[in-house]
């Protein structure tokens, strides 16, 4: 690791080349992880009567871990499968990372520098994200870098490749989701949304997924694309992934205002509260044509704009269903937003006037508001 007095030599002088992010790879350059993954093999070993000898132990040097499972089989005559104990080992690994394993001199101070000069960094490892985070997270550097590619990631395009129709394969149960609907991790078991689902997604949407297919997971089929599941669940939410799947989807050409144009990704985040995924819609294209829309973005401009030259309700539709009323929280809100930012004078009075009409009108009775059918 270089010191802090040669970095400027790092700089490509002279040159027409910018550097724009640096890969870190993990094991070896950031932390130095070979003692404690030998010792994790010793123990793994030593409870089977096996002994791991050095010979045996400096083959292991640089083999991802099923390799040096199959290894370890191999020599040592063991009848178990490689993946199993593979999964012993590094889950004995993980459960004593502490105090085993440290950051490499100097590369905290590397990272800082990196931001100081707003350069990306990421990281890049062979090996399970589960072990790539627990590392970090043992180092005090888990939210450092932009982005981690592990050797899970790298499994997944590898067997894309070998079977390339995985991509467009339906589970063969009810309600036969695809792949990518999993990314969504909603009303498909198992639900569960790992920080790498963006990149997943990625690498299935690149490998040809339907980014717009439909699964009958709920009523209304056109909220069933991977985009309205993503947007109205939890999981990717608590993950932290739930806005940049909604980019991964929007630039693999996910429809922003839905299948039927009519804004059902917008209001189905709006209906279940993720504002941050809505305003990453919104930031992709998604119309904000409607009051419901925008007072639920807290739009107050587009607000007023359209409480002023009356617009803003006309193409909206009320539900009659058992889900009718389920948006009436954003009415009351509309008249909130009017209120606290009112416009000078009498104008003022009548904005406000016309939200609370606006909204009685539209909340009462079978009120709820779940489409705005482009003209």
């Amino acid at each position: 690791m270089r010191q802090r007095e040669e970095w400027k030599s790092l700089a490509l002088q002279g040159t027409k080349q910018v550097i724009r992010a640096i890969l870190f790879d993990l094991d070896g350059l950031m932390v130095d992880s070979e003692p404690h993954s030998l010792a994790s093999w010793r123990t793994v070993l030593s409870s089977r009567g096996v002994t791991l000898d050095l010979a045996v132990s400096e083959r292991m040097f640089g083999l991802r871990q099923i390799e040096a499972a199959r290894m370890l089989v191999e020599v040592y005559g063991l009848t178990e499968q490689p993946s199993a104990l593979g999964r012993e080992k590094e889950e004995y690994q993980l459960d004593h990372l502490d105090g085993q394993i440290n950051a490499m001199p100097g590369l905290v101070e590397l990272l800082n520098e990196l931001d100081r000069r707003e350069l990306c960094a990421a990281v890049t490892s062979s090996g399970a994200r589960p072990y790539v985070n627990a590392v970090l997270q043992a180092i005090g550097l888990p939210k450092r870098f932009r982005a981690i590619v592990t050797g899970d990631d790298v499994g997944l395009r590898s067997l894309l490749l070998q079977e390339p129709s995985l991509v467009h394969a339906r589970a063969t149960s009810e309600p036969r989701p695809t792949l990518l609907h999993y990314v969504a991790a909603n009303g498909v078991e198992p639900q569960r949304s790992p920080k790498n689902a963006p990149a997943i997604a990625r690498i299935l949407l690149e490998g040809g997924a339907d980014v717009d297919a439909v699964a009958p997971i709920y009523e209304e089929p056109f909220s069933n694309t991977t985009l309205c599941l993503t947007v109205t669940s939890c999981h990717p939410y608590l993950a932290g992934v739930q806005a940049s799947l909604v980019d991964v989807l929007v630039d693999h050409g996910a429809k922003v205002d839905g299948l039927a144009d009519d804004g059902a990704p917008l209001g189905c985040a709006l209906l279940f509260g993720y504002r941050e995924a809505a305003e990453r819609l919104v930031l992709r294209g998604a119309r904000v044509d409607n009051l419901i829309f925008a007072s639920g973005l807290g739009r107050t401009d587009v607000v007023r704009h359209m409480l002023v030259s009356g617009t803003g309700t006309e193409r909206i539709v009320r539900r009659t269903d058992g889900q009718a009323g389920r948006l009436h929280r954003q009415w009351d809100r509309l008249a909130v937003l009017v209120r606290c930012d009112p416009l000078p004078g009498a104008g003022s009075r009548r904005l406000l006037s016309s939200a609370q009409a606006v909204a009685t009108r539209v909340s009462s009775s079978a009120g709820g508001v779940v489409r705005t059918p482009a003209p």
